[in-house]
């Protein structure tokens, strides 16, 4: 009897699924590529100007890196993202009047006490910042003087989330972990805290943007509501989002390498068997293209696998349900041959969290 082992086609695909009533970010960067700190899992890469480092990531949950914005100044140490957002809220020159901006942050025990810039409007970075975390005279509150700071305060080495919704003309709100924490005064249509077509992070023009830890930033081009703010929460719950073609298509992406094997068995790993064959046969045992991939010759038994790392970026999606693993494949035997597909489901820690198996 001769019996083999074959895996053919895990997909990863997504689903239609109402998963949070906040809508999906114009903009998100996780920072967890540390060969391409700036890469965005939504939108366009932002531009690093300094030099920045990165560090471990929120303990909990799958983020993996932060990145270390350096202290700076006019032309040193911040981040550019060019948002793509369409003028709105009454402008008329073509400024962002409604957006709102996520950032999930750790100040350092050395920052705390000096100013730290969180945003600034300006592209040129020429004037002061628009937002800070204060300095000893009210330490660790949140603000700046047009706008007012808030009363509560952040503590040092302490992961944050922190929420800017604006509505230029209706109302300017600051948010940490999803609880409101300042009714700004409200801002003028087309002034200072309308967007153009970047907005600068940890940037100020005179150096009061000391170092500071980020490990999620995300931009929309609406004003969120409390309750949507509110669903956001804190750094352990999950920014959601749509993924875009460029992540994967509705028809879902095979994550096998070399998945049809019908050249060599590149990226299989063979456990048992001998004569495995994955190219054109003269005799009985030839693949089918299409349908039957591997054929384990003439062998008691035959059994390959392979190890599949999703990448980290996916993980949100996956626990957020918007991602879905299918496992398709095709078993053929003749002569009472019995053939099996076995799927195991790892954690980072190479625990079994499900099995998929033919039997």
């Amino acid at each position: 009897m001769k019996k083999h082992l074959a895996i053919i086609v895990i997909m990863l695909s997504t689903v239609s699924t109402v998963w949070a009533s906040y809508p999906s970010p114009a903009g998100l960067w996780q920072f967890n590529d540390v060969t391409n700190l700036g890469k965005a899992t939504v939108g366009t890469d932002l531009t690093m100007v300094g030099a920045h480092t990165y560090q471990a990531g929120i303990p909990s949950g799958s983020d993996d890196y932060a990145i270390i914005d350096p202290l700076g100044s006019q032309t040193t140490g911040y981040l550019v993202c060019s948002h793509g957002l369409a003028a709105n809220g009454g402008s008329t020159n073509g400024m962002v009047n409604e957006w709102t901006l996520a950032m999930d942050v750790l100040v350092p025990a050395s920052s705390l006490g000096i100013y730290v810039s969180l945003y600034q409007t300006n592209p040129t970075n020429t004037n002061d910042g628009d937002c800070f975390i204060r300095n000893a005279s009210v330490m660790g509150t949140i603000g700046c003087k047009a706008t007012g700071y808030s009363s509560l305060a952040v503590v040092a080495d302490t992961w944050y989330r922190i929420v800017f919704s604006v509505d230029n003309g209706s109302f300017y709100r600051i948010y940490v972990d999803g609880t409101l924490w300042k009714e700004g005064t409200v801002q003028a249509v087309d002034d200072r805290f309308a967007l153009e077509s970047t907005i600068l992070l940890f940037a100020d023009e005179s150096g009061e943007d000391n170092p500071i830890v980020c490990t999620n930033l995300a931009i929309w081009a609406q004003a969120l509501t409390g309750a949507q703010v509110g669903e956001l929460g804190n750094v352990n719950n999950t920014i959601q989002y749509t993924p875009v073609t460029s992540d994967f298509n509705n028809a879902g992406v095979n994550m096998l390498t070399n998945p049809s094997a019908e050249n060599d068995l590149t990226g299989w790993t063979v456990i048992d068997g001998n004569d495995w064959q994955a190219s054109d046969r003269t005799d009985w045992h030839w693949p089918h293209k299409g349908n039957y991939i591997f054929t384990s010759g003439r062998t008691p038994h035959g059994e390959l696998s392979q190890q599949i790392t999703i990448q980290s970026a996916l993980l949100p999606m996956i626990n957020g349900g918007q991602i879905t693993a299918n496992v398709s494949g095709y078993i053929g035997g003749s002569d009472n041959d019995q053939g099996r597909i076995l799927v195991k489901y790892l954690d980072s820690s190479y625990n079994v969290l499900a099995t998929a198996d033919s039997d």
